[in-house]
């Protein structure tokens, strides 16, 4: 069942796409409708927010602003990692990770500890300028730029 109360009621197609991310605003991206209610920071390429969706389900959207086709595949690649990735599996503990030939396998660092892509949208506003939107599962933890780093350091010899 859907909640359809004022607070969740989606915006029509045409307009879910333009709302701008603030506090109260809804936001459709794909086929998720969101509720943002707060600022959780700066992810690696543009902000992050709390939100939630119809079943109040906890949520992250990051609205990344691409100013160069290069950005544009980052970001679309960032939302294929986490579709790819993210999400419940055998825990990406750094002391419990395959090596295969001396290298650390990178797909055993980051399991359980990336959240699931959920929906991404994207709009293209001029001709070298897009907006991306993923929203993905919310988990607490460091942010993602930071678990990288983390996980690059640990594959030095």
């Amino acid at each position: 069942a859907v909640d359809a109360t004022p607070s969740h009621r989606p915006p029509s197609e045409a307009t879910a796409r333009e709302i701008e991310l603030q506090e109260g605003a809804v936001v459709r991206i794909g086929e998720t409708t969101c509720r943002v209610l707060r600022p959780l920071g700066m992810g690696s390429f543009g902000a992050v927010w709390a939100a939630e969706d119809v079943a109040c389900a906890s949520l992250a959207v990051k609205e990344i602003l691409c100013h160069s086709q290069a950005d544009l595949l980052n970001a679309l690649f960032e939302g294929h990692l986490l579709r790819t990735l993210g999400g419940d599996g055998v825990d990406g503990n750094l002391s419990e990770r395959t090596v295969v030939d001396g290298v650390p396998d990178f797909a055993s660092l980051v399991r359980g500890k990336l959240p699931s892509l959920v929906a991404c949208d994207s709009q293209q506003l001029s001709a070298d300028q897009w907006r991306i939107r993923l929203a993905m599962t919310r988990i607490d933890g460091e942010p993602l730029d930071n678990f990288f780093a983390r996980c690059r350091e640990s594959m030095l010899p």
